[in-house]
């Protein structure tokens, strides 16, 4: 499986173990927390930049992310389910119970980053809002709103999204440029920037940052 960071990823069903490999086949590999029990059996790239793990033998859904730390698992309801097959689909992760008999879904809660991290600019430069939508499938982004030091600097935020997908600070998503969110010339300090953006199932997610400008 191809995650969203290039590399090729796999179970190690024995070993309990999760494997990468990069394109120049250098192979690196991380534990499961459950250990050689966990006998994990798939494995899928989940909407939130993480791995996500159906291990048979732990009857759990492990959640890794792509430098190999281990994030959550999730015991799976019934009882010696055996999840074997997973995948990202509309609603989050979908994988099966092969001796349950059931399949079973985890949503998968959106994200929102915001360019930069952290970043220093002079006092006459002008920088656009980029944000980077962590989207689950089938889970649309129907609005928003953005603040600077608390002000409410809103502009349609759906009419930034295109559709374009893009890798940035290390995680992959939905870029929205809004270029009528400017935020130059807006006097030396620090200043901090705040956006929300909704998604069509009620659910939200924000994200902070700090710019700060120098003299």
């Amino acid at each position: 499986m191809t995650g969203r960071d290039g590399n090729l990823w796999f179970t190690e069903n024995n070993l309990g173990q999760i494997g990468q490999i990069t394109p120049g086949g250098v192979v690196t590999e991380f534990p499961l927390p459950s250990g050689p029990g966990s006998l994990p059996q798939g494995i899928t790239a989940g909407p939130d930049g993480n791995l996500w793990v159906a291990e048979f033998g732990g009857n759990k859904i492990g959640v890794i992310s792509t430098a190999g730390v281990a994030v959550a698992e999730f015991p799976v309801p019934t009882a010696n389910g055996g999840p074997s097959g997973i995948a990202a689909g509309p609603g989050g992760i979908w994988f099966t119970e092969n001796n349950g008999n059931k399949i079973g879904r985890i949503t998968v809660a959106a994200g929102v980053g915001i360019s930069p991290p952290s970043g220093l600019y002079g006092v006459t430069q002008r920088f656009d809002l980029v944000l980077l939508i962590l989207e689950a499938p089938g889970r649309a982004v129907v609005g928003g709103n953005v603040t600077v030091d608390g002000a409410d600097v809103t502009v349609p935020l759906v009419a930034c999204i295109d559709g374009h997908v893009d890798t940035f600070d290390g995680e992959t998503g939905l870029v929205a440029r809004c270029p009528g969110l400017t935020f130059g010339l807006l006097g030396t300090g620090s200043h901090t920037v705040t956006a929300m953006v909704a998604f069509s199932d009620g659910s939200s997610a924000s994200a902070t940052v700090t710019w700060t400008i120098l003299p």
